[in-house]
């Protein structure tokens, strides 16, 4: 069983559902999830970025192929196509690379590459074992591929680090208060934010600890983890990041989806349009994204079969995800502080699995 969730669904703009489950003190047992109890929405914090991102391409304060090395000069010169798991040296790869490999002008690299998962980057890298953040945001800009850029799709929490990195210096202020101002605020998303490490920064803080589901890592920290993102290079990098740091609930996470169903001026359509439909697609076929959204896919696993061929959506590693459904005008969001298989649209332990096709079920 899970130790605590939450689920929101949302039918024609109203909420039809909004349950809590489980406990949220991991020794005792006997303090119950509520509705306000916040969780780790891990890897969802990629589409805050991404929606942050077409709100500034709407205001034409930036343009999706435009090249990331605009904002972030590091980002440039001539690199290596390294066999995939190379990156696991982390900037070590050498000056003059196998004159056998092939290799990628960084400086071609667009937002819109970045967005869409397609740019050519590792998925992920132990950023947090290196000596300090500066040296692994300098361990970023040097990293060489792992393939040809829009030859694949992988999901990247490299890119999205990037993206991270560009906006605050496009809008010369920290991620937080840009997500804050472009998305939180307008959409009146009063329990999302992220919770950085320390105090000091200005980033909100939206709930004391006791009112946040605990996640643990095993790893790198050895402890139970409470108002603390779980993601390691996120917490490396003070809990603000592209990729992953958001806390928040489900209804919070819900009211965000239904602002991919239109109907007010959120978005602009060709943004909308982007976001939510294909953009690039895996050589296999399995993985298809818009910018930010992952799309429908074969995956027989995947909870939203019992939805039609228009879902979009994303999960994270806490087992927390985001379905929106155009056809049926229908918002899913579930969230909790047990570990799935990430970068799936799909929710992996058969509780979870179980539990959104009984409901979906019910409203056939």
């Amino acid at each position: 069983m899970l130790p605590a969730a939450q689920i929101c669904l949302m039918q024609y703009g109203e909420v039809i559902l909004s349950e809590s489950f489980g406990k949220i003190d991991q020794q005792d047992q006997i303090i119950p999830a509520s509705n306000l109890t916040l969780f780790d929405l891990s890897a969802i914090t990629k589409v805050f970025t991404a929606t942050a991102w077409m709100r500034l391409v709407d205001r034409e304060a930036i343009h999706l192929d435009d090249p990331l090395c605009a904002l972030c000069p590091e980002f440039s010169g001539i690199r290596p196509i390294l066999p995939t798991g190379s990156e696991k040296s982390i900037g070590t790869y050498p000056e003059h690379a196998n004159p056998h490999y092939q290799t990628v002008d960084a400086s071609k690299i667009t937002f819109r590459q970045l967005l869409r998962h397609s740019a050519g980057l590792p998925s992920n890298m132990e950023l947090f074992l290196l000596e300090n953040p500066q040296q692994a945001r300098e361990a970023v800009m040097r990293t060489p591929f792992v393939y040809e850029p829009d030859s694949d799709v992988v999901d990247s929490d490299i890119g999205y680090l990037l993206l991270g990195w560009a906006i605050e210096n496009l809008c010369d202020t920290n991620l937080s208060t840009v997500i804050e101002d472009l998305i939180l605020n307008p959409l009146h998303l009063l329990e999302t934010g992220f919770r950085p490490l320390e105090s000091s920064s200005s980033a909100p803080l939206p709930q004391p600890v006791e009112g946040i589901a605990p996640t643990k890592d095993l790893l790198w920290r050895n402890k139970w983890l409470r108002g603390e993102v779980n993601d390691r290079n996120s917490a490396f990098f003070n809990g603000i990041a592209g990729h992953a740091g958001l806390f928040s609930t489900a209804s919070d996470l819900a009211a965000f989806g239904q602002a991919f169903l239109g109907g007010s001026d959120f978005l602009k359509a060709d943004s909308l349009f982007a976001m939510t439909h294909s953009q690039a697609i895996s050589r296999d076929g399995r993985l298809q994204y818009g910018l930010g959204f992952q799309l429908w896919s074969d995956d027989q696993a995947a909870a939203y079969k019992a939805l039609s061929s228009e879902v979009f959506g994303l999960t994270g590693a806490s087992e927390c995800g985001l379905l929106v459904d155009p056809q049926r005008e229908l918002v899913v969001a579930f969230l909790s502080n047990q570990g799935l298989n990430p970068h799936k649209l799909v929710m992996s332990t058969p509780f979870t699995s179980q539990l959104i096709r009984a409901i979906l079920n019910d409203l056939q």
